[in-house]
């Protein structure tokens, strides 16, 4: 895989959060791109998930960002 390639992150349900998740990790300096945005808001369509893409070589600090800023689950 080139470190270029677009690697999925984060699945989000409705168009504000992925543009949440885009926005917060564009602000941490990765470029991110959201694949099916326009799909989103389409009424009557299900289950059609909006995907935001980072280059793979920044895949890791991404993924990383985003579960530091996950809810911790009260056990």
């Amino acid at each position: 895989m080139d470190t270029n390639d677009l690697v999925t992150i984060y699945s989000a349900a409705d168009p504000a959060s992925a543009e949440i998740i885009k926005n917060f990790l564009q602000g941490e300096g990765i470029r991110c791109f959201l694949e099916n945005e326009n799909q989103g808001g389409f009424e009557g369509i299900t289950g059609m998930a909006i995907h935001v893409q980072v280059p793979a070589a920044s895949a890791d600090q991404a993924r990383k960002l985003l579960k530091q800023h996950e809810p911790h689950k009260k056990k």
